[in-house]
């Protein structure tokens, strides 16, 4: 049984909500990581307090085996179709309607199957991405980690603390160690090529020919974390492994047509493959899978590049510049809220999308100057969400959360008094959304009222004025359209989703600027601009 990827952070249990029990499970056997600490041999550097930071119901990292994981997962899967495992992918083929798969069974079993797609890892192993001759392009880091899952013999004083996820920060490299249940740890070991070199295999390199690491013994395994961390003796390895890290990404996520590549983007292809499957919408929605999720991976690999050259550099001079930034920055809140949102996966979003659109309805200038004002302020300078943004649920009261829905949802937003033209009653707005759900014919299937009472609510999503928020299933805003309109919702799953059967959509035009506050903007530069010129 493997340890490897220990943390669910919070994005990942928002999302497993929509399996019923598998929450629950996971959290019968883990430990919950609230902050992040920063260490170095002379003691704690600085706390980082994720927990108050987390933008989620979930305010922590939940800590358990990967096997541990897979078992809770397994278990609702195999309630409701059959897992085969160790079964290999010889061939395939494609017809314009179907995928014919050769594949030989854990038995040694030959059998070919039917259907209408084929989706497959797209690491560095996968069989798929192989077939589809698939790049798998980038570089492999320097250096090598050493895991190491062990119970010690007694307490270790620099991981007293169960719920702190910690770095060593050493002239060595740098560690990460994580708690984990039963009183273990799960240690990552930062090793250069020098202090590995001992450890090499005689024989053994990996597929781009750079050696590998032998299987260590106890007592080695003891040494090598004991230097990168603190005095150490286990009592039990549990599960002891090694890796190098590749700065790699697969050239493409989709063969164009019915194969596709996944990892982390399970729940952004499920939705899009279960709208066409349905007969929903057309399969122009499955090229928005790649899309978008190459826009994640992009940016995920350079900052995953970036923190470990941060972390693993050996340079004296930098060491000193890194802690003296650690103490001064780490716990500010700006520095804690932009890691809480990267580690816990919310400052994930898909605002380049063409999934992605917004529609404000401007007011005219005469006589609402004053209301077109204030919506240019919220559009251009306000703190809200956007389409593309995951929508924050746990703001929201409990009882008006929606149950996890394969469909799309709708936010109507009361809005301010004063910022909306014509402005609806809550009455109104709720008649509004039984409009929305035949018009779309049950793709958007719920309607939710947020009244202008609940203003923390109204804060979190930076709303003004009347505004409905449509709601992908996989949690994420695909339009921001104020103020709420049917034909705006019906044109814009016609024309993005590709939704079929919509009798009444029409050509989709967002129209999300406004030419006056530039006009004003140039006016005022021009004028300081000859001021400055007459002054001189």
């Amino acid at each position: 049984m493997q340890t490897k990827a220990s943390v669910l952070w919070p994005r990942s249990l928002e999302l497993l909500e929509a399996y019923d029990g598998v929450v629950d499970a996971l959290h019968e056997r883990c430990l919950r990581a609230c902050r992040t600490t920063f260490r170095d041999r002379g003691g704690v550097i600085n706390s980082v307090p994720l927990d108050a930071h987390m933008d989620s119901p979930y305010t922590y990292g939940l800590l358990t085996e990967q096997w541990y994981t897979e078992q809770c997962l397994a278990s609702y899967v195999e309630k409701h179709v059959a897992i085969h495992r160790s079964t290999t992918l010889q061939s395939y083929t494609r017809t314009p309607t179907a995928i014919s798969a050769s594949l030989t069974t854990a038995d040694g079993t030959d059998l070919v199957v039917q259907a209408k797609y084929l989706v497959g890892a797209d690491g560095a192993r996968s069989s798929v991405r192989k077939l589809m001759q698939c790049g798998f392009e980038g570089i492999v880091m320097p250096g090598q980690f050493l895991a190491v899952h062990f119970r010690p013999t007694a307490p270790i004083d620099s991981l007293a603390d169960r719920d702190a996820l910690t770095f060593f920060l050493l002239e060595n490299g740098a560690s990460f160690v994580t708690p984990m249940p039963n009183g273990t740890f799960l240690a990552a070991i930062d090793m250069d090529d020098a202090e590995g070199a001992k450890y090499r295999s005689a024989s053994e390199t990996d597929r781009h020919g750079l050696p590998l690491l032998r299987e260590l013994t106890h007592s080695e395994l003891e040494a090598v974390v004991s230097a990168h961390m603190a005095p150490v003796s286990f009592e039990h390895v549990l599960w002891a492994s090694h890796f190098r890290i590749n700065e790699r990404l697969a050239t493409t996520y989709d063969d164009g047509e019915r194969v596709f590549l996944l990892a982390t983007h399970a729940v952004n292809l499920g939705w899009k493959l279960g709208f066409v499957l349905r007969g929903t919408c057309s399969e122009s929605l499955l090229r928005t899978y790649g899309e978008e999720r190459r826009l994640v991976g992009d940016a995920l690999v350079a900052m995953t590049t970036r923190g470990q050259g941060l972390a693993s550099s050996r340079n004296t001079w930098f060491h000193a510049l890194r802690k003296g930034v650690l103490q001064a920055m780490a716990a500010r809140p700006l520095f804690a809220s932009k890691a809480a949102a990267f580690l816990g996966e919310t400052a994930i979003a898909y605002r380049k999308s063409t999934l992605s659109a917004e529609h404000w309805d401007k007011p005219s200038l005469v006589p609402h100057a004053s209301k077109r004002r204030r919506q240019n302020f919220r559009r251009l300078l306000g703190a809200r969400i956007q389409a593309g943004d995951r929508c924050p649920w746990h703001v929201l009261p409990s009882e008006t959360r929606p149950s996890a829905s394969t469909q799309c949802l709708a936010l109507l937003f009361e809005g301010h008094d004063g910022a909306t033209v014509v402005p609806m009653t809550t009455t109104e707005l709720s008649t509004l959304g039984t409009q929305i759900i035949r018009a779309t014919h049950g793709v958007v299937d719920d309607c939710i009222v947020v009244p202008a009472s609940n203003s923390v609510a109204h804060a979190r999503f930076g709303v003004d004025g009347q505004c409905v928020f449509l709601l992908r299933p996989d949690g994420y805003v695909g339009l921001r359209c104020e103020p709420p309109s049917v034909e705006c919702i019906v044109d814009y799953l016609g024309a993005r989703l590709g939704v079929l059967k919509l009798e009444n959509a029409t050509g989709f035009e967002p129209v999300a600027s406004d030419w006056v506050p530039y006009a004003v903007a140039s006016a005022v530069a021009g004028g300081a601009l000859v001021l400055g010129q007459c002054l001189v």
